[in-house]
Parts: C-alpha cells; structure tokens; sequence
C-alpha cells in the first residue's frame, strides 16, 4: 500500500480540473496533491496521444490501495500507480 500515488485520467472521459479536485477534496486521506495535463504528449510514431492529466496524490503517514484509489476515480486499477522515488522528484 503506498504512501503516494498517481492517477492517469483522461479528458475524453469527462475529467477537467474542477471535476478531479471534486475528488482530491473528497478524501481527508488525500494529504497534498499536485495534477498537471499532459496534452502535448507525441507517441513512437509522432502521433499525439490523447489529452490527460497525471494527479499526484500523498497519503501524508496514511496508506491506501490502489484499488480504493481506482475506485475515487471510478477507473480501472491499472490507472493508478505506485510512487517510486522521492516525492519532489
């Protein structure tokens, strides 16, 4: 269970920054958090991929699981992933 986490959520499925703060601001858990959209982004082939937003989300001394973090959002787990590194980073 990680301590932070982030969820890929894409535009074409409704998500825009006042609905993903709708969320962030639902769960007490939810200790900082940071979201940026990627709309920009070019695949291997120079194609564009589709408009989303990776939202940063830490627990602060709480853990979650990234199938109750799925479940926020109302996506599929492989949406969500595990931290790594150092936060800041």
């Amino acid at each position: 269970m990680p301590k932070h986490c982030e969820a890929v959520l894409y535009m074409e499925d409704g998500w825009n920054p006042s609905h993903i703060e709708d969320v962030l601001n639902k769960y007490t858990i939810i200790k900082e958090y940071a979201y940026i959209l990627h709309d920009s982004d070019v695949d291997d082939n120079g194609d564009l991929k589709k408009a989303h937003y990776h939202v940063y989300m830490n627990f602060g001394r709480s853990n979650a699981t990234l199938d109750a973090v799925a479940k926020w959002y109302g996506v599929r787990t492989d949406c969500i992933k595990r931290i790594k590194s150092n936060r800041y980073y």
